[in-house]
């Protein structure tokens, strides 16, 4: 019979020291396995650059200068102290708008800094990092020794905005936030079909350029004018009527020694009436009613006839 044969594993202390102030981490470890790292410390105005064995480099007389290697087993109580080094802060920023911070890192003194992902701007493509004097920021020779900002710099994008009235089609490259200028009352009544009003564009048109292109159609809808024949008397403006939609009745004309007696189609027997929708072009012509005067009394008063005169129409 065979017995298996059993050996109690050592338990060993890893006491981690970071050195800012903060409590010793203590963590036990059987023989021959391997310790998980502490959490990195922090500490003001330094950077922390890893875990060291200080007490086996040189027999414990200088500060290592690896860190350690969380690889090897634990064969002995062990501590590990924090290493630090002078710490600088690096800004990555806007160069338009300086107070634009896209983010910061702390680098330890001396090193480089990490470039970070590209940033987005919206209407803009990223040209790259810059330095303060414009000059192109080297990540892999530049080292930094104090505080710095390095800037995205960027250029403007272009696009295009289009305005389609029908006969013409108007196209104009714009630059992000640039104002955007509509066709001139003057132009579009150039371009507006026969019959037709213009009404609008198909949506709204912003005051400066988005960071898309746009088009925009215009809109037209059917009208029909109406003509006012004063028939003699003062004159009346015409109206342009939407299609479907009513006249306005006009103040009544004027015209001496006739009363106005309403507005008329042709070969009307009636009076035109304003609610009545207009469906095509049509004129409307006064109609007038001659004014009469008419003697009203005559009285004798002693002897002699004295007149008085009421004129009635």
């Amino acid at each position: 019979t065979l017995y298996a044969g059993w050996s109690e594993l050592p338990v060993y202390t890893v006491t981690f020291r970071p050195g800012n102030g903060d409590d010793n981490i203590v963590r036990t470890v059987y023989g021959g396995e391997y310790v998980e790292p502490a959490e990195s410390p922090k500490w003001t105005g330094y950077v922390f650059t890893g875990w060291f064995n200080n007490e086996a480099a040189d027999g414990g007389i200088a500060p290592a200068t690896e860190t350690f290697d969380f690889d090897t087993p634990i064969t002995g109580d062990l501590n590990l102290d924090a290493g630090w080094a002078d710490a600088v802060t690096v800004t990555f920023s806007d160069y338009d708008n300086r107070e634009t911070i896209y983010s910061t890192a702390t680098i330890e003194k001396g090193g480089h800094a990490t470039q970070p992902a590209d940033p987005e701007k919206t209407g803009h493509t990223f040209r790259g990092w810059y330095s303060g004097s414009d000059e192109v920021f080297n990540f892999e020779e530049t080292t930094i020794s104090e505080d710095t900002t390095i800037y995205a710099a960027w250029s403007v994008n272009s696009y295009t905005v289009t305005f389609n009235m029908g006969q013409s089609v108007k196209t104009h490259e714009l630059s992000y936030g640039q104002t955007v200028t509509a066709p001139s009352d003057e132009t579009i009544a150039q371009y507006t079909p026969e019959g037709k009003r213009f009404v609008g564009w198909d949506s709204a048109v912003p005051e400066t350029m988005p960071a898309e292109d746009l088009t925009f159609t215009a809109l037209w809808e059917m009208v029909w004018t109406v003509t006012f024949n004063s028939n003699g008397g003062s004159a009346v403006d015409p109206q342009t009527v939407v299609a479907g939609e009513m006249a306005t009745k006009p103040a009544d004309p004027a015209k001496d020694n006739y009363i106005f007696s309403g507005w008329y189609l042709p070969d009307a027997t009636g009076a035109f009436d304003f609610s009545t929708p207009i469906t095509e072009d049509i004129t409307l012509t006064a109609h007038w009613t001659p004014m009469y005067y008419v003697l009203t009394g005559v009285e004798k008063v002693a002897g002699d006839f004295e007149s008085y005169y009421e004129l009635s129409w």
